[in-house]
């Protein structure tokens, strides 16, 4: 593990929240490059997970406020991955912990 990675992982703000890598890893999918809305479906594609793994996720990333979980307008059975403000501030904290975009 490298020492950056160890860094992140028992900085307080990210300890605080006890993540799993997989998380981490969900957070900086939904975070990087510019906002959008991503479906679930998208999102166990993208990372190669099955879709419980992500819904577990997700859901707990939605109860700590990080991320946003709302019906897709245009089928309700679906539903839609957003970025919230506090999401937007540990995504910036954990920026500055591994020295990206600073």
């Amino acid at each position: 593990m490298s020492k950056q990675f160890r860094s992140l992982l028992s900085n307080p703000t990210v300890e605080s929240c006890d993540f799993t890598l997989r998380q981490i890893a969900l957070m900086e999918a939904v975070y990087d490059g510019p906002a959008r809305d991503f479906g679930v479906r998208e999102l166990t594609a993208e990372m190669q997970i099955n879709k419980p793994t992500v819904t577990r996720s997700l859901q707990k990333l939605h109860n700590l406020g990080l991320l946003k979980r709302e019906a897709d307008p245009k089928d309700g059975r679906l539903v839609q991955i957003k970025r919230t403000r506090d999401g937007m501030k540990l995504m910036a904290a954990i920026g500055k912990i591994v020295g990206v975009g600073t």
